[in-house]
């Protein structure tokens, strides 16, 4: 079973991350995903899903600010990226 709980928090500090450096794309596509979780949980977990994998995907963002990358918050977004992952495969 999911925790759809845990999935909606990771997706909500995943959000916050991304908005605060500019990509706010992919703040958006989480939004609408956490969005539609309780209503057609299987739909918004295979939108999550799709997020992940090939290139220009949700892996390949990178946090910078005045034109250096931000090691905490990259590793904080890239620990929650695996986090909702593992939650959405059913695995954690």
């Amino acid at each position: 079973m999911r925790d759809l709980h845990k999935i909606s928090s990771n997706i909500v500090r995943m959000a916050e991350l991304l908005r605060k450096f500019g990509h706010t794309h992919w703040a958006d596509r989480l939004e609408e995903c956490s969005l539609a979780l309780p209503r057609d949980t299987t739909y918004a977990l295979s939108r999550l899903m799709s997020l992940y994998g090939g290139m220009g995907s949700i892996n390949d963002v990178v946090l910078y600010e005045n034109a250096k990358p931000l090691l905490d918050e990259n590793n904080e977004l890239q620990g929650l990226l695996s986090d909702l992952y593992q939650l959405c495969a059913g695995r954690h």
